[in-house]
């Protein structure tokens, strides 16, 4: 009797001694994972939201007169670098952090209405040789709206960040 209690204690401590630190191990590098991940996906949606968010800055000087829509044009289109980011930042939130999906949904929205106001808005205006400036305020409400947004989405990512160290 005493044999086999010893057997079947000897048998548990390898299965732990040979198990545990196989999970261990494994916890470690998924957490290493999510923390590169992590960091890719902040790197990307940073670089995608300078480019985005440069349509308005690079629209400061049509307001002002200082050049035309068609020199706004080529310096907010020279700019942009990296043009499939936000790609990758989808990507990589519906693999590693589904959570973030509705912030990012919320940022990518704003950024599409401000996109789409300054195309639909500002730009036929300026094309039918209308005084553009009544829509300055508008587009900077617009432009908070998306600044707000991506202060709460990296929050959440730094926040997450802070769980994996």
């Amino acid at each position: 009797m005493t044999e086999i209690i010893t057997f079947i204690i000897g048998t548990i401590v390898g299965l732990v001694g040979g198990i545990l630190p196989t999970i261990l191990s494994n916890r470690r590098e998924e957490k290493c994972l999510k923390r590169e991940k992590l960091e890719e996906l902040y790197k990307a949606i940073t670089n995608w939201y300078n480019n985005a968010s440069s349509v308005v800055i690079y629209l400061i000087p049509v307001f002002e007169k200082g050049y035309d829509w068609n020199t706004y044009y080529d310096q907010f289109t020279s700019h942009i670098e990296n043009k499939g980011e936000h790609i990758r930042s989808e990507i990589i939130i519906s693999l590693y952090f589904p959570s973030m999906q509705e912030p990012y949904n919320m940022l990518k929205k704003s950024v599409q209405e401000l996109n789409s106001f300054i195309e639909r808005k500002v730009k036929h205006e300026y094309t039918l040789g209308h005084d553009i400036n009544q829509y300055r305020e508008p587009c900077a409400k617009k432009f908070d709206t998306c600044n707000s947004n991506y202060d709460k989405l990296t929050s959440l990512l730094k926040n997450e960040a802070s769980k994996l160290r």
